[in-house]
């Protein structure tokens, strides 16, 4: 891939070392393709830092060096504290994301399909046809899908999901579905975390070009 085909592509790197002044980084790769990038000295980059609690930062900073060793590096400048901005204060924060749902009562006795309007790590706001026998307070089981992280897979995963109906809006703008709001009950950590890095990535596309809160 040329340089100029890399305009754009969001890269995925590990941070090896700390010092006073710097931080040096393995060679990063596209997020989907997995393709290395070998950047050159004086490339500037936007950097997203994710903790394990799911928040988000994010600085501006200069590649300062490539060392070529054992393993290569990138010796970039490490940002001043009043330099790093929070880009979501909350743990769990929703981002527009469409996503297919398919959950029923604990009974078993009606199922309702549907599709995500948002979704975070401890909940989602659910569209779903307007005759749905939801009301606050019902526990509901069922399936989400989530699409591939890497773009060398194929096909959506479905994980198995258990929520609580917190509200109910009768009907959308539209006047032809009904929204549900969630909270998950039951959620396996790791399928928990595969939603926080899909919001986590939506949020980073949306920064990137200006259109978050």
């Amino acid at each position: 891939m040329n340089r100029k085909n890399w305009e754009g592509v969001q890269l995925k790197a590990r941070l090896a070392d700390v010092s006073h002044d710097d931080y040096f980084m393995e060679l990063p790769m596209a997020e989907h393709s997995r393709d290395i990038y070998v950047p050159r000295k004086g490339d500037r980059w936007r950097v997203f830092y994710i903790l394990e609690s799911g928040a988000l930062y994010s600085w501006d900073t200069k590649v300062l060096d490539v060392i070529h060793a054992n393993i290569h590096l990138i010796r970039v400048t490490r940002p001043r504290k009043e330099d790093v901005s929070k880009i979501q204060r909350r743990e769990f924060f929703r981002m527009p994301l469409r996503l297919k749902v398919t959950l029923e009562t604990e009974d078993g006795a009606s199922q309702l399909h549907g599709e995500t309007i948002n979704i975070s790590g401890g909940g989602m706001a659910v569209s779903c046809p307007p005759n749905t026998p939801a009301k606050r307070g019902d526990r509901l089981r069922g399936t989400l899908a989530l699409p591939p992280e890497d773009e060398g897979q194929q096909g959506e995963t479905e994980v198995p999901v258990t929520v609580e109906v917190v509200r109910v809006d009768p009907v959308s703008a539209d006047g032809n579905r009904t929204i549900g709001y969630c909270k998950f009950i039951e959620l396996e950590p790791k399928n928990q975390a595969a939603i926080i890095r899909l919001c986590n990535k939506r949020q980073r596309e949306l920064h990137l070009k200006g259109l978050d809160q």
